[in-house]
């Protein structure tokens, strides 16, 4: 990875999505394809380099549909960049912060099996994520909860057990702020921690000073932690969050042991998540005017491309079209020149082959100019939905200029 130019050549940026304390996460279209993505662009410094490096290696090889899927990768002088796949609903701590409310016992159910599934996915291939938390759960329009950020991950060796310090302090398990060996059982302690912070909208002890709440949870002869007010949630639910906070980490189930738990089996579906997105990505309340004007400026550069897309495509199928007219005109005349050589049975043989290869690369042509077709109707679908996305935008904006004008009239008086 030596030059970003590649990827600023087949992405554009459109609007800042995240940001962290050394990372940013932009929303991008692919210029080739209309594909939606996220590229976080990371300041290249020689010192976090390799685990930079370390971070993509592990998510360029990743195939499970619980785990961010990764796009590409490069760097530069000055920046690193990884793209990867567009994930609407944001993290779950956004969603959260988003609609101002925790999620439900349902909701945490849903995303607690998809993140087992992750988890599983990685701990079977010898990685560990080590930051497990709201913030690194991300939600795509399907409802399906993954697994981000893999930016203190690394592979694991099970000859060679871990002891320094990782992940984000209210999240670590105790073995881990004893500087004791630790391997993948952390994961399942931070997912613990996930499920009360998704519950009560923040990690147990965070009302704490920082020392304190280090010494809370590093003291192994204090029960774990739980919900604040336990009696609110299901009691299998409860005792699920025990069962991950347990203490001893050679006791801690694995991610497998806990896909089999009774809690799971009343989960049928993504549902409650997917309804979930649809409203974080519908909601404008908590949206500053410098926000939604970058909203409204990303819809409309995503329009534009998608707009260029759409006429390159139909270009295409026009030009298919236009081939397909010449194979036929071709296999007309060609059918011409067989009755003139029926006598010559070797010339007829060998023609007929020829024409049969040709139907053969029409048909191919045809499914061609089908798929482009399609393509075509779902562009414009998308550019429909657009126009009313930035329709809507403009209504709020107006709504905004009305009541501006209400105020200035009001203070004038």
């Amino acid at each position: 990875m030596k030059d970003t130019a590649g990827i600023y050549e087949t992405y554009e940026l459109l609007e800042q999505i995240g940001r962290g304390s050394y990372a940013s996460v932009h929303k991008a279209i692919n210029k080739q394809t209309g594909e939606i993505c996220a590229i976080k662009k990371i300041p290249s410094m020689m010192s976090e380099l390799n685990d930079l490096v370390t971070e993509i290696g592990i998510i360029s090889n990743c195939k499970c549909k619980n785990i961010v899927r990764f796009l590409a990768g490069d760097c530069s002088n000055k920046e690193v960049l990884i793209v990867m796949e567009y994930c609407c609903g944001g993290s779950v701590k956004d969603a959260m912060r988003q609609l101002n409310r925790t999620m439900n016992d349902e909701q945490i159910t849903v995303i607690l099996r998809d993140v087992l599934c992750g988890l599983d996915y990685l701990h079977s291939h010898n990685k560990i994520h080590r930051d497990v938390k709201a913030a690194n759960i991300l939600l795509n329009e399907k409802g399906i909860a993954k697994l981000g950020d893999f930016g203190v991950s690394e592979p694991s060796d099970p000859t060679n057990r871990k002891s320094s310090i990782v992940g984000t302090p209210l999240w670590v398990p105790p073995e881990v702020l004893n500087h004791e060996d630790y391997s993948f059982a952390i994961d399942i302690w931070s997912l613990g921690i996930t499920i009360i912070e998704m519950g009560d909208g923040q990690p147990p002890y965070s009302d704490l000073e920082h020392n304190a709440a280090l010494k809370e949870i590093k003291n192994y002869e204090k029960p774990p932690a739980s919900f604040r007010d336990s009696s609110k949630w299901p009691a299998n639910l409860v005792d699920f969050v025990a069962t991950c906070l347990e203490k001893d980490a050679s006791k801690r189930k694995s991610a497998r042991e806990l896909l089999t738990y009774e809690i799971f089996t009343r989960v049928t579906s993504n549902e409650s998540i997917k309804r979930l997105v649809a409203e974080v990505c519908s909601s404008t309340a908590n949206l500053t005017e410098t926000k939604l004007y970058s909203k409204y400026n990303s819809a409309l550069i995503e329009g534009i491309w998608l707009h260029n897309i759409y006429q390159g495509r139909k270009k295409k199928v026009i030009k298919v079209d236009q081939m397909i007219d010449s194979f036929h005109k071709f296999e007309r005349e060609f059918e011409e020149i067989l009755k003139g050589i029926k006598k010559h049975d070797d010339q007829i043989i060998d023609a007929k082959t020829q024409l049969k290869l040709i139907k053969e690369e029409s048909q191919a042509l045809e499914r061609d100019k089908n798929e482009l077709e399609a393509t075509l109707e779902l562009l414009k679908n998308r550019k429909s939905e657009l126009c009313n996305q930035l329709d809507k935008i403009d209504k709020h904006n107006d709504d905004i200029e009305r009541r501006m004008m209400k105020l200035k009239s009001l203070e004038s008086k």
